[in-house]
C-alpha cells in the first residue's frame, strides 16, 4: 500500500475538503451560474470559461527554515453540457522554486489537470465520474534538512467512478513515476446522510449553496483514501473592488458584492482553511472572485484571482 498523498495537488485541490460538525441534512444547490438560478436541469449550449492568475504574496510565508517561491500561476475552468449532465474542467500550471539557506532548487513547472462530471441539482449535482493528473514538486517537511529532502515529486493519474445512485465509489490512483505505472486503488460507500460531492467539484459546488447557514458535506479525500465530513461556512456579505475581463470586454475595475466562504477538512490531515470570495450578485452567476489556499508546513497561501469571466446559456 501507498503511504499518503501530501502532494501539492492534494494541497491545491484535494485539501480543498472541509471541517464540519452540523446537521446531517442533504444540502438544496441553486444553479446560480445561469441567469435563472431556479433552473433544474443542465441547459444545452451551457458554456463558461473563468480564468485566474496564481501566487503566493511573500507575507503570508510564515517558515523560518525554508521557503517556496511560486510564480507564472495560471488556473482555468470550464463549465459545459454533456448529454443531461455537466462536465467541469480545471487546469493550473504554477512555477515553484525551493529555498534552504544558500541553496535553492532550479525552477520547476507543476501542472494539476481535472475533468468531473456531474448531474444537474435536481439531483443534487451527484457525480458520476472524476479525473486528475498531478505533476508537482511539494513541500515534504516542516524542517528539511538539506535542499533535496525540502520537496518530493509526484506524478500519478487518479480516476473515481461512481453507481447511479451515489452510494458507491471506486478510487484508482496510478503512480506514474514507476516504471510500468504502479496501481492502486479501493472501493468505498458513501453515506446518504448528507450530500455527497466529488472533490474535483467541490468549489463548483459551493457556488450553488443556498443556506447561509452552515452546511455539512460528504467528499472522498484521496489523502486518506476515506470519505469525510466537510462543513462549509458563509460570513457576511462585502464588497471590494476587483480587475477582470467580462464576457470578452477589455478587463476594468469593477465594484463587486461577495460572500466570503471557508472550508476545513474534519480531521486527521486536515490541512489549512479554505475561504473563497463568491459573487452575491445574479449578474455575476455565482463566480468565484478569489480563492486563498494554504500550503502545507505553513510556507504562505497561494491566492487565486479571478481575471477573465465568459458566460453564455
Amino acid at each position: 500500500m501507498k503511504k499518503k498523498l501530501i502532494s501539492l495537488a492534494a494541497v491545491l485541490m484535494a485539501a480543498t475538503v472541509l471541517t464540519a460538525c452540523s446537521q446531517s441534512v442533504s444540502t438544496s444547490f441553486s444553479s446560480n451560474w445561469y441567469p435563472n438560478p431556479a433552473t433544474t436541469n443542465v441547459l444545452p449550449n451551457t458554456n463558461e470559461t473563468l480564468v485566474y492568475s496564481v501566487s503566493m504574496p511573500a507575507d503570508t510565508r510564515t517558515n523560518e527554515d525554508y521557503y517556496a517561491e511560486y510564480t507564472n500561476g495560471v488556473y482555468k475552468t470550464s463549465l459545459t453540457d454533456k448529454g443531461e449532465n455537466y462536465l467541469y474542467k480545471t487546469e493550473l500550471t504554477i512555477n515553484v522554486q525551493y529555498f534552504v539557506g544558500d541553496e535553492k532548487t532550479e525552477v520547476f513547472t507543476d501542472t494539476v489537470v481535472s475533468e468531473v462530471e456531474f448531474k444537474g441539482t435536481q439531483h443534487g449535482l451527484r457525480p458520476v465520474r472524476s479525473y486528475k493528473k498531478v505533476e508537482s514538486r511539494s513541500p515534504a517537511s516542516l524542517s528539511p534538512a538539506s535542499i533535496e529532502t525540502c520537496y518530493k515529486h509526484y506524478s500519478y493519474e487518479a480516476t473515481i467512478s461512481y453507481n447511479d445512485a451515489c452510494t458507491k465509489g471506486t478510487y484508482t490512483y496510478d503512480n506514474l513515476l514507476k516504471e510500468g505505472v504502479e496501481t492502486d486503488g479501493k472501493k468505498f460507500s458513501i453515506t446518504d446522510k448528507r450530500s455527497y460531492l466529488d472533490n474535483e467539484q467541490l468549489l463548483f459546488g459551493i457556488r450553488g449553496i443556498t443556506s447561509s447557514s452552515s452546511q455539512s458535506l460528504s467528499v472522498f479525500n484521496v489523502s486518506t483514501k476515506s470519505v469525510q465530513t466537510v462543513s462549509v461556512s458563509r460570513e457576511k456579505g462585502k464588497e471590494t473592488s476587483l480587475n477582470f475581463a467580462l464576457n470578452g470586454e477589455a478587463a476594468s475595475d469593477k465594484t463587486v458584492a461577495y460572500y466570503p466562504y471557508t472550508a476545513k477538512i474534519s480531521s486527521g490531515n486536515s490541512g489549512g482553511t479554505r475561504t473563497v470570495w463568491i459573487a452575491s450578485e445574479a449578474k455575476y452567476r455565482g463566480v468565484i472572485f478569489r480563492i486563498e489556499d494554504p500550503v502545507s508546513f505553513s510556507l504562505g497561501t497561494l491566492v487565486y484571482t479571478l481575471r477573465e469571466a465568459n458566460f453564455s446559456a
